[in-house]
């Protein structure tokens, strides 16, 4: 953990209906010294989009190396690799080489823009999935967020409900730029 990172104890309830996936994951999530509120609560929101078995998060931002999460196989083989914000089209080709899988999960005022730019390389790539989440939505939440808080994540039929501790709510359309939703 970097250091001057703040821990989250995070209880991480999942109603996924859009996959049959159903859990309550208790996590421990640092907040790197660098990193936003929002950034941490899509990371969050990534995981349990993407949760299955051996999912974890990696050290992403502190390491050019990692994935934000990625999840490997029994034997250790990288199955899929997960990001978060809008990366260079660069560093995401990169990634594609790595795994099978490659979801990214843009958010940010900037991410139409960035698409516009970054679509004709990324359109291409093998396995790439983008889904957007609302910015405005995040920074919301991000507000509500104390040291250890629930947080709900349920989707259905491509619509994502989220709430803080069960009373602060919100919704968000999950769009779907490339790839599979």
């Amino acid at each position: 953990m970097a250091r001057g990172a703040r821990t989250f104890k995070v209880t991480l309830e999942l109603s996924d209906s859009d996959r049959c996936c159903y859990e309550s994951l208790p996590l421990t999530v640092a907040l790197h010294p660098s990193e936003q509120a929002e950034r941490m609560l899509a990371r969050l929101i990534a995981y349990g989009l993407c949760f299955e078995e051996g999912l974890s998060f990696g050290r992403g931002i502190s390491s050019q190396d990692e994935a934000t999460l990625w999840r490997h196989d029994e034997g250790g083989v990288l199955q899929h690799w997960i990001e978060v914000g809008v990366p260079d089209a660069e560093r995401l080709t990169r990634f594609s080489r790595r795994a099978p899988r490659l979801t990214l999960f843009a958010y940010g005022s900037s991410t139409p823009v960035w698409w516009k730019q970054h679509e004709s390389v990324l359109s291409k790539l093998e396995g790439l999935t983008v889904l957007v989440l609302d910015h405005r939505v995040l920074s919301r939440l991000a507000q509500e967020l104390s040291n250890r808080f629930s947080l709900g994540v349920v989707r259905s039929g491509g619509q994502l409900y989220l709430d803080i501790d069960g009373k602060v709510q919100d919704e968000m359309a999950l769009s779907v730029l490339c790839g599979e939703g």
